[in-house]
């Protein structure tokens, strides 16, 4: 299969036409339509229906849809890797969740710029699992990435992912709140909860360590924003868990409780980049990366 035929098949999917993955691809409809046209010819099954108000894909081209993303990814992956080992890039962009760039990356960043005034860092926003897909396809030289306690692992499809710290979660009370140290998470049981909504990491892994302790949590208040959290917290609306890396100095009206079984509840923080580094550019980032994240295990520890 020609890689030019599976991005016109790509974006034709993606936008729903010929035509607009013609523009997309400065080409013409009727060439993306023989781009297609060829890989059903090869593939011998239809991949797109053709509809009065665009294109779909099949049952057969949505698996090569899946397939097809992952091969261009690839393809681009390798086109990156190849001219980052020629040019010697003094650029190097960095992925990473919110509060990652909140807590670890400013130091880092810092600390960069300031002792290598020639090297360019671009910082560019990519939550879980965002940023697996950029990497491998060359858009990011490297993601700080996260997965939280009941989310099964990413399956890195040959990238290497590098644990960081280990962040435990910390359930906050308000302050006048009738729990602690060592209670029990079943005593919660009747709690309204703070945490995100049910896709969120945060909300899965509070369903998991809480299944296990025999309830389903009430979700009462949504947010993914830790600040609007602890905010809920002190004004007494309910607990809930948040990552140790970002308390810092609690607010007023909340505290920590420390519970008699916390079963292993935390956010583990990674690195996701391609191997092996051929760049010494990328290689001093990872290095800067893996300082700051042994600073984050000790303020954890």
């Amino acid at each position: 299969m020609e890689l030019h035929h599976l991005r016109s098949f790509v974006r034709a999917v993606e936008l729903g036409s010929f035509n607009a993955a013609a523009a997309s691809l400065n080409y013409t409809g009727p060439a993306i339509s023989q781009h297609v046209g060829a890989l059903e010819i090869e593939l011998g099954v239809a991949v797109l229906t053709r509809q009065a108000r665009g294109v779909a894909p099949t049952a057969a081209g949505a698996v090569l849809y899946e397939r097809a993303v992952q091969l261009l990814d690839l393809a681009d992956g390798v086109v990156h890797e190849v001219r980052e080992a020629g040019l010697a890039p003094t650029t190097v962009r960095v992925g990473a969740f919110s509060t990652a760039a909140q807590f670890l990356l400013p130091p880092v960043l810092s600390n960069l710029l300031t002792t290598h005034p020639g090297l360019e860092v671009v910082l560019i926003d990519r939550e879980p699992p965002e940023g697996f897909a950029d990497v491998r396809a060359g858009r990011l030289d490297v993601t700080v990435t996260s997965r939280y306690s009941g989310i099964e692992p990413i399956d890195p499809h040959g990238l290497s992912v590098e644990t960081l710290v280990r962040d435990p979660l910390v359930l906050l009370v308000p302050t006048d709140h009738s729990a602690t140290d060592g209670i029990g998470l079943e005593m919660l049981a009747n709690e309204r909860w703070i945490s995100g909504p049910p896709d969120a990491q945060n909300h899965i892994a509070l369903a998991w360590v809480s299944a296990q302790a025999g309830f389903v949590p009430e979700v009462a208040f949504e947010t993914t924003d830790y600040a609007v959290t602890m905010t809920l917290v002190a004004n007494g609306l309910g607990p809930a868990f948040v990552p140790q890396l970002i308390l810092g100095r609690l607010p007023d009206g909340v505290r920590p409780v420390v519970l008699a079984d916390d079963r292993g509840l935390e956010r583990v923080i990674s690195l996701v980049y391609r191997e092996p580094v051929r760049s010494d550019t990328l290689g001093l980032v990872l290095d800067e990366l893996r300082s700051a994240g042994d600073a984050a295990a000790m303020m954890s520890a």
